[in-house]
């Protein structure tokens, strides 16, 4: 019956079609059903104390860093050493002992950044005979679990801080494989994927799952795609999602954003869909884009992102499960 001042008083209203809500046919949409691996990142190269006080140098500090982002849920940790004076020291003994500080209270995936001084340079395999081999030989396997590489640099500028081509890229990948060890590639930009897939996945030396993250706004002495404004830092990682021509069932493809704007768009990127998340002290000064609230811990970091996963209903991976989606 229907009232004509109020329109329909009783469940005929309901029975009308185009009054009926539609919303609870719709499929479950899957782009946060996968766990959320996070990869803590404390200490760069860059990133001094007069641009953040609160900046981790030492393997002692460096430690504690990853120690705190793993209580708040991080999986994986991305390491850099620095001396007292805050210059950068890869020493083997350096890395192994930072590391050895860590798992006496965790057991996250390790992963290292191996590059060439400008002078003198050394690159490809040479470079990571000295570098990680010098680990593997002197104090044995499970300290690393993964190295980063790239498929970009300069081949034609010998001052260039790494240098990269098919054969070197082939080289790194197969002598990092047969050493137990992962590649995590970087790419910097669009022409990162193709050349990925032309290099490495065509040939076969790629093992699968390929794992790679795209890289977003400031890091180091470049920019690698915008961050800002909005929404252009959001366009670019979701088309580098989408141009990505790596078999998506057997990739894992994370994000490093860094800059002011790196805790926005790392939520787009979770949002997105993307495996893994890098953050922390090395790519960003500041916790919020619109505020000059300095970082002061990665656990506070950590928690940010998990509080926000918790909210969007997206699970954060332990350590054996990232284990599991990265196949190491």
């Amino acid at each position: 019956m229907v009232d004509t001042e109020f329109g329909y008083k009783d469940e005929s209203y309901y029975k009308t079609p185009w009054k009926s809500y539609q919303g609870h046919n719709a499929d479950p949409i899957d782009t946060l059903d996968t766990p959320l691996i996070i990869e803590v990142a404390p200490c760069g190269s860059f990133i001094k104390r007069d641009l953040n006080p609160h900046q981790p140098y030492v393997a002692e500090e460096v430690a504690d860093q990853v120690i705190g982002a793993m209580n708040a849920g991080a999986s994986m940790a991305h390491l850099h050493v620095r001396r007292e004076d805050g210059i950068p020291d890869a020493s083997p003994e350096t890395i192994v002992k930072t590391i050895k500080l860590i798992q006496k209270e965790h057991n996250p995936i390790t992963t290292i950044n191996v590059r060439s001084n400008i002078e003198g340079a050394t690159f490809g395999v040479p470079l990571l005979e000295q570098t990680i081999g010098r680990i593997l030989d002197e104090y044995g396997p499970g300290y690393v679990d993964m190295v980063t590489g790239s498929p970009l640099g300069d081949a034609l500028d010998p001052r260039a801080p790494f240098v990269m081509n098919p054969d070197i890229l082939q080289g790194w990948v197969n002598f990092l494989q047969d050493n137990g060890l992962k590649p995590e590639m970087m790419a910097y930009s669009y022409k990162a994927y193709p050349r990925l897939k032309r290099w490495l996945v065509d040939t076969g030396v790629w093992k699968k799952p390929y794992y790679v993250n795209t890289t977003c706004g400031d890091h180091a002495y470049f920019t690698s795609g915008p961050t800002a404004p909005h929404p252009w830092g959001a366009l670019y990682l979701a088309s580098m999602w989408e141009t990505n021509p790596l078999p998506r069932e057997d990739t894992v493809q994370g994000s490093v954003v860094g800059g002011r704007n790196w805790l926005p768009l790392t939520v787009e990127a979770i949002m997105m869909g993307y495996q893994v998340v890098r953050i922390g002290m090395e790519d960003t000064v500041y916790m919020y884009p619109h505020k000059d609230e300095k970082i002061e811990t990665c656990q506070q970091v950590v928690e940010t992102v998990v509080n926000i996963c918790e909210n969007l209903g997206r699970e954060i991976a332990t350590p054996k499960q990232a284990r599991k989606i990265l196949g190491i």
